[in-house]
């Protein structure tokens, strides 16, 4: 598959996503195809559970899942703790 013009650009679609993080797995937000690039303006991450602390780690897949680079990492303490990462 070609590598995607990122200079020449021809159409940019606006596209939102979201993803409920239920348990410890890792959990995939975005899947963007080999011949598209993705631009991520912000991650918005709460915690919602009315009792545990929550460890959280954005990470990006380098090669479609089997290595992954962390970009951030961040606990949250208390219930309907917020933050842009």
């Amino acid at each position: 598959m070609a590598t995607p013009n990122i200079v020449n650009v021809a159409t940019i679609n606006a596209v939102n996503s979201t993803a409920n993080l239920g348990n410890t797995n890792r959990t995939e937000a975005i899947d963007v195809p080999a011949d598209k690039v993705a631009k991520v303006n912000t991650i918005l991450v709460a915690n919602i559970d009315g009792s545990n602390a929550a460890n959280i780690t954005i990470e990006v897949s380098v090669d479609n899942g089997s290595n992954y680079v962390k970009l951030a990492n961040r606990r949250f303490y208390r219930l309907w703790q917020m933050a842009e990462l």
